[in-house]
């Protein structure tokens, strides 16, 4: 296979070479699917000598000739890559024994070594296209690294850190510990049990998966696992679900790991620094946003309902029936026929009764009133797990309605409902620490306290963790811009614990009071 400058005056390189050109072609397609279109991660392996094997098979006098710097560069950082399959197995990611028998040594060594990371690249193409009129092997790189607060190499070096600590904790935990632990949390007798059931599942199914496999197969499934988890999962021991692990290890009494649990839980406690930030910490914070191109994120307001993603809004007025005063009769007929009061779950009124309400009121009562804040520059980039600006608050035991402008006992209509920020758009899937909530937008709901700018450490983006102390204390001094101008305001329902709130639903000459019990 031509691939280098031939020393032959006359010879004017491969770039019209059909050949050839079909060959790249069959590898780009090839490590498109290996790779899933870029889904399934890349892993670096201990294959030393790719390019030597690649070279010596070929005879001597025909070694200069593919002796080709490109070529070399791209085999020796790039040949040894490879992909995992289901049963732990590794498989060259770019090349296969049919390409020739100088590529049938490469892949011949690569099967053989042992995975040693996981591979990360912020190049848009490995390889160099073109020089001159010569082609080389090269691919376009389907899962750029978006650079962060690491680069491509600190972040791989982390992902080994990781593969080391994930590892421990499957030797210090087995796995019918950690199924106990699921089936406590899947119980919902913790408090904030959902923060901590996804690293649990995590753990459960490396040891599932690992399980039947043996020698290098057990690494390189974990790897794999490695690549994708998210934030936090790879740090069970330092973690929530390490702690729990540890007091069941233990052999403490049910009442006595929900105590600890829920302390440890508690949202003044979970991942919130216990101490003022230092001067070392404020100076990584600067350096941090500035590297990140975050400062303008940290400029908040209130959120308006039309920068928000709902699901429902309230059906607008058609014209008065009648003549043009038709409306100083106050007939009764006019008013909707009221049906009574009825008891159900949220995902029952949400399929039953939603879609036909044109009017929802809400019986103000105490509860989680919520006020959605969201950046003054809509442009900046997001502090969040998700990718757009919004965020949300609560009170920490919940709040009285006057406390949020609002008359106790008084109906209140409802201008909107969302989901919660964190489950915009597919969001749902890729947070799952996230329980679901709906958030019920009430008209003129408006909190005149000092919340501060509500930027959480567990709604922070990983990049910031290291930074949070420094954040929260930035956070708890400030104070949101446009809060006459806010409209985003209202009540949460989540769908973990009871939610007991009254709703008066009208849909066309009825309506129907419902007292939402439960999310389902």
């Amino acid at each position: 296979m031509q691939t280098t400058i031939e020393t032959d005056h006359e010879h004017r390189g491969n770039k019209d070479d059909k050949r050839y050109a079909g060959f790249l072609v069959a590898l780009r397609d090839r490590f498109d699917a290996r790779t899933e279109d870029g889904r399934a991660p890349l892993l670096t392996t201990d294959s030393p000598g790719l390019w030597e094997a690649y070279l010596t098979s070929f005879p001597e006098a025909e070694r200069q000739y593919h002796n080709c710097n490109a070529c070399r560069h791209f085999v020796e950082r790039f040949g040894g890559l490879v992909i995992v399959d289901s049963k732990g197995r590794t498989i060259p990611a770019f090349f296969s024994e049919q390409d020739g028998p100088e590529y049938a040594a490469i892949v011949k060594i690569v099967k053989k070594a042992r995975v040693t990371g996981v591979f990360l690249s912020s190049l848009p193409v490995f390889g160099e296209p073109l020089t001159g009129d010569w082609r080389h092997l090269s691919l376009k790189n389907l899962a750029v690294y978006k650079q962060g607060a690491l680069t491509a190499a600190q972040a791989m070096a982390e992902k080994k850190e990781d593969f080391g600590q994930v590892a421990r904790a499957l030797g210090e935990f087995p796995q019918a510990l950690v199924q106990k632990a699921m089936t406590i949390l899947g119980a919902e007798v913790l408090y904030r049990a959902e923060k901590v059931q996804g690293p649990a599942k995590f753990l459960n199914d490396l040891h599932e998966a690992r399980a039947a496999l043996r020698g290098k197969a057990r690494d390189n499934v974990l790897w794999v696992a490695i690549a994708k988890a998210p934030a936090g999962f790879c740090h069970p021991r330092s973690s929530m679900v390490g702690s729990l692990l540890e007091d069941l290890a233990s052999g403490m009494d049910l009442e006595t790991v929900k105590a600890r649990f829920g302390k440890k839980m508690h949202p003044l406690q979970y991942l919130r620094p216990q101490a003022a930030p230092s001067v070392g910490s404020v100076l990584a914070a600067e350096k941090l946003f500035e590297k990140l191109g975050l400062a303008s994120a940290l400029r908040r307001r209130y959120a308006r309902i039309e920068e928000c993603e709902t699901f429902w809004l309230p059906k607008k007025a058609g014209p008065a029936a009648g003549g043009i005063f038709s409306s100083v009769l106050g007939s009764a007929a006019s008013k909707p026929l009221a049906l009574g009061v009825s008891t159900m779950t949220w995902m029952k009124f949400a399929r039953e009764l939603l879609p036909s309400a044109e009017k929802i009121e809400y019986h103000a009562a105490h509860g989680n009133y919520c006020g959605l804040l969201t950046a003054v520059d809509q442009e900046a980039p997001s502090l969040f797990q998700w990718p757009h600006p919004v965020s949300w608050y609560v009170y920490h035991g919940g709040s009285m309605p006057g406390q949020w402008n609002l008359y106790a006992g008084a109906w209140t209509e409802v201008t909107g409902l969302s989901n919660s920020p964190a489950q915009w758009g597919d969001r749902k899937i890729t947070i799952p620490h996230f329980s679901e909530s709906v958030v019920a937008f009430l008209k003129g709901a408006k909190d005149y306290r000092s919340a501060g700018l509500c930027l959480f450490p567990e709604i922070l983006k990983s990049e910031l963790h290291g930074v949070r102390s420094v954040i929260e204390a930035y956070s708890a001094k400030g104070t949101p811009e446009g809060r006459d101008e806010g409209t985003a305001n209202g009540i949460v329902f989540g769908s973990k614990g009871a939610i007991n709130a009254r709703l008066r639903v009208t849909s066309g000459a009825s309506s129907r009071e419902i007292l939402i019990d439960r999310w389902d």
